[in-house]
Order: C-alpha cells, then sequence, then structure tokens
C-alpha cells in the first residue's frame, strides 16, 4: 500500500512539473521567411534544412540557450514544428527565444562543416502560452523572427577533378625534384 501511495505521489509530482512548462508553437509565416541567397529557402538543399528552436529563461544569452524542437520546410522559406516546451520556463511567463536553421546534423557542425548552410534569428523575448489546454503562442510574427539569411560556411567544396588536377601537379613537382 506504502509503494502505491509513493507511486501515485511522484506520477502527481512529474504531472505537475510538466504542467508548469511554458509552450510555444514553432511555425513561421510567408513575411518571416527564411532565404538562401536572396530567394526563399527550399525544403531541401543539400541534403535537407533543419530549424530549430532554443529557449531559455528571460534575458539568457545566446550561448545560454537549448535547442527545445526541431522543425522542417514545409514550403519554401516556411517551416513547422508543431509544438515546443520550454522545460526552465513556466506557462504564461517570459522566455528568450531564438530560431536557427541548418544543414547537416546540427547547427554548430554546420557552422564549421565547408559547404554548409546555417542562419539564426536575433533573439527575442516572448511570454509562452500556459501548457495544455490553453493554445501555445505561435512564434509568427513575433518580433525577432524576422526572415533571415542562410549562408554558405567555410568557403565552396572543391570537385573531384581540382582535387585530381591538384594531386597531378604534386606528383609532377616530386618527379622533377627526384631527378635533380
Amino acid at each position: 500500500m506504502k509503494k502505491t501511495l509513493l507511486l501515485c505521489g511522484l506520477a502527481l509530482a512529474m504531472a505537475g512539473s510538466v504542467y508548469g512548462q511554458g509552450q510555444v508553437t514553432l511555425i513561421n509565416s510567408a513575411a518571416t521567411a527564411i532565404t538562401v541567397n536572396g530567394t526563399n529557402a527550399p525544403a531541401t538543399l543539400g541534403g535537407g534544412l533543419t530549424v530549430g528552436l532554443y529557449g531559455g529563461t528571460a534575458g539568457a544569452l545566446e550561448s545560454g540557450l537549448t535547442l527545445v524542437g526541431t522543425g522542417s520546410f514545409i514550403a519554401p522559406g516556411r517551416y513547422n514544428g508543431g509544438i515546443a516546451t520550454i522545460p526552465t520556463v513556466a506557462g504564461g511567463a517570459n522566455a528568450t527565444l531564438q530560431v536557427r536553421a541548418w544543414s547537416g546534423p546540427n547547427y554548430l557542425s554546420a557552422l564549421s562543416t565547408p559547404g554548409a548552410f546555417a542562419g539564426k534569428s536575433a533573439l527575442w523575448t516572448q511570454t509562452l502560452g500556459g501548457p495544455s489546454p490553453t493554445p501555445p503562442n505561435p512564434i509568427t510574427g513575433s518580433p525577432g523572427v524576422n526572415g533571415f539569411a542562410l549562408t554558405q560556411t567555410g568557403g565552396v567544396i572543391p570537385e573531384p577533378s581540382t582535387i585530381a588536377l591538384g594531386l597531378l601537379g604534386l606528383g609532377a613537382l616530386a618527379l622533377f625534384r627526384r631527378r635533380k
């Protein structure tokens, strides 16, 4: 009986902690489209693009934000990631948010991978919608979620023919040097 009461108490405590977290809907509008080279980001680019919502307590710095939800492009420049929960912020409280987009496994690797794409919005503070049944606030039209551009990182990856030509030149130099 004691174990049952303990389990019920833990379940209620967990349900209460989940209920206290703030939520936001990860979606943008045509006015806040993400672009690549001046045009709306396509639904697929170099293996696909991922959009992530980063969040933290109000006033947090960019380095203090954590990934709380991801989505993908549903139309050029438009993404949808459903409902994201910010575990450190209660429903109805303010949170600092940022949207980032990238190609590849994650945002940090996209920043250091030649030829990858990465971009981010400005930081903004938003009051989060409460947990269900209160509908989460969408980030559409939020002041910091202006459309932002993805940029290619680390220059362009050389083509195989360029690499082969370079190796051929190095081989020729080594051959001439050996003859002398």
